[in-house]
């Protein structure tokens, strides 16, 4: 892939199937990307349970990337703990965008 965003909207990449018995697992929480630009999902298999999706991106040397997705099985206290680094890296992201409304910064103003 050229861009990592021509590669997430491969809609192969994105689909979780399970990889025991081979059927869509539909998503209990969607992609999103953590502080280590790893891509996470949750999925569930009806069969098999839940299932965390995960998607690392290498630069090659041409400057091209390839995507390597790995499906797992997990129980519910691993799930808690993605559905929480979700929850971290939307605050901080949050607390980011509002930095500049924070103390510590002036406020010019021109008067005429």
């Amino acid at each position: 892939f050229d861009t990592k965003e021509e590669a997430l909207n491969y809609k192969e990449l994105k689909t979780t199937r399970c990889y025991i018995c081979g059927r869509t697992a539909p998503k209990r929480l969607r992609w999103f990307v953590s502080k280590t630009k790893t891509y996470y999902c949750i999925a569930e298999c009806r069969e098999h349970g839940l299932i965390r999706g995960k998607i690392k991106f290498k630069r090659m040397d041409d400057g091209k990337y390839v995507a390597v997705k790995t499906l797992r099985l997990i129980d519910e206290d691993v799930a808690a703990d993605i559905r929480r680094m979700k929850e971290e890296t939307k605050e901080k992201r949050r607390e980011k965008r509002h930095k500049g409304n924070d103390e510590g910064y002036e406020k010019s103003e021109v008067y005429h």
